[in-house]
């Protein structure tokens, strides 16, 4: 756990403090144990295709999104757990990067 690794850290250089009064300090300046949001991993060629994708359909009417057929990916777990990561964060930064986990999807349909 963090608490842990914050203790460790501080040990090899001498510094000796309890998990307890680390956590305690952690707490004190508004960090919380949270668990990390899950967002996809989305590379920078990517990441401008979609903004132009967003900018050019921003103005349809909801008549066009009617027509259009969405459909379901199925998603494959292959370089993160199923379980929870905890991350510790401020209230208001759960969308800062360094507070989330990426999944990767791949596979969907047959």
């Amino acid at each position: 756990n963090t608490c842990r690794r914050i203790r460790n850290t501080l040990q090899e250089s001498d510094v000796d403090l309890s998990m307890t009064t680390v956590c305690r300090r952690l707490h004190e300046q508004k960090y919380r144990g949270c668990t990390a949001r899950c967002k996809p991993m989305v590379s920078c060629k990517n990441r401008i295709a979609r903004l132009q994708f967003a900018k050019k359909y921003l103005k349809e009417q909801p008549q066009y999104w009617k027509k259009v057929l969405w459909t379901d990916e199925m998603k494959i777990n292959l370089y993160q757990s199923v379980g929870k990561t905890i991350v510790w964060r401020r209230e208001g930064t759960a969308q800062d990067p360094k507070h989330t986990s990426s999944s990767v999807k791949h596979g969907g349909g047959s």
